[in-house]
């Protein structure tokens, strides 16, 4: 498992993190068009949304089949086909890739994938793209 990172009951968490988790999903699924709407139907306030939107993830690791990455590339030739090359040694299929152009020598990539034939799990995987030069900001999104 990452380091970082914690498998709890729920139980054992505060009342807001299953209302931030519930945000995210109206957001997700089109039932919230903004975050106000969102964090207003939920119950909680839009600073503990920011605070925690990124930290908090309802657990699907068991069975999951799809994942969402992003992450910060330097805008040097062949880092995407680095983070291509890894994700095909792992035995990740890529359903999606969206890069944008770079701003300031750094360009944001998300990339989706299919995970149910991986030889690693996508913790593992994550760290590996982590360890290419020339990238930062890699965060696992979501995972289904």
């Amino acid at each position: 498992m990452k380091e970082g990172y914690f498998i709890v009951h729920r139980e054992l968490l505060p009342d807001y993190i299953d209302k931030v988790i519930y945000a995210g999903r109206l957001l997700n699924e089109g039932n919230a068009k903004t975050i106000s709407e969102a964090v207003k139907k939920a119950g909680i306030s839009r600073s503990t949304y920011y605070k925690y939107k990124d930290k908090v993830f309802a657990s699907t690791m068991d069975n999951a089949k799809k994942c969402i990455f992003s992450f910060a590339l330097s805008h040097e030739k062949g880092r995407l086909s680095s983070v291509l090359g890894v994700i095909a040694e792992f035995n990740g299929n890529i359903l999606t890739i969206h890069q944008n152009i770079p701003i300031h020598n750094i360009a944001h990539l998300t990339i989706s994938l299919d995970i149910a034939n991986m030889l690693e799990d996508v913790t593992k995987l994550l760290e590996a793209i982590s360890a290419i030069e020339g990238v930062g900001n890699a965060r696992l999104i979501a995972m289904d």
